[in-house]
């Protein structure tokens, strides 16, 4: 009987990440726990992944410098831009369960580029004062910000526990609305089109609130319903789909 043959340390860590790309595209389980792996181990800076950074990146300096520091509203825009590129960059890389195919990776990287370059450019055609509308959307989209960032980490945190395997997470933010991140987001995006003054900038957080309500909420609920059967239906019938106590 042949024995087998040892596999070095290099190799063995390639034959690993391989097998978790293997074995997540047929189970919806975290692919860093299949393969006794956590997510620091496993890079998801893959090509396409660092091109989009890299775009990201460019865009919102280039807007900075076509804004400059002028005016407050040119500041706090600039600003804004780069935190919701600073976000998006920690979601790809830390939060996301999963490595970013490039077909997700052009699509949501085209979205970006419309919501800055939109913002970008309707902030720097603003001639007026900050003023209060200013302030209100700067005070909406820290807010938005935070609700979406922090219960991401929420439910991050409850996933890496080996005891919650398999557990639907309804704590924390999530526990206001099913949906809490989506709300962030789009409590974030009313936040900049504020600060932006301009209403042709309204058009984004709309646009991004009917994406959610129409495409990615039905999509993503009947993929839960399926996942966990009654303890979605529970937490389904008991909680706000995405306004809590609202809607």
């Amino acid at each position: 009987m042949q024995r087998p043959v040892k596999v070095p340390g290099s190799d063995r860590d390639v034959v690993k990440s391989l097998y978790v790309h293997v074995r997540y595209s047929i189970t919806d389980t975290d692919p860093y726990r299949i393969a006794g792996m956590n997510a620091s181990q496993f890079t998801r800076a893959t090509p396409h992944v660092i091109i989009w950074l890299a775009v990201q990146t460019f865009v919102v300096v280039a807007l900075g410098v076509l804004l400059g520091g002028e005016s407050l509203r040119s500041v706090v825009m600039t600003a804004s831009l780069a935190i919701i590129a600073l976000r998006m960059a920690v979601t790809v890389l830390m939060l996301l369960p999963r490595p970013m195919p490039a077909s997700e990776a052009f699509v949501v990287g085209l979205w970006l580029l419309i919501i800055y370059i939109t913002f970008g450019l309707l902030s720097l055609r603003n001639p007026e004062p900050f003023g209060v509308w200013g302030w209100i959307g700067l005070a909406l989209f820290i807010e938005g910000s935070f609700i979406n960032t922090v219960s991401e980490f929420q439910r991050l945190r409850f996933k890496r526990k080996p005891e919650n395997r398999g557990k639907l997470y309804t704590g924390g933010l999530f526990s206001f609305a099913m949906h809490i991140n989506y709300t962030g987001d789009i409590e974030l995006a009313i936040g900049a089109a504020l600060i932006a003054g301009h209403w042709l900038a309204g058009l984004i957080p709309v646009a991004m609130a009917a994406l959610f309500v129409f495409v990615h909420i039905p999509r993503l609920d009947a993929h839960l319903a399926q996942k966990y059967g009654q303890d979605f239906q529970r937490y389904r019938e008991s909680t706000a789909k995405l306004i809590p106590w609202i809607y």
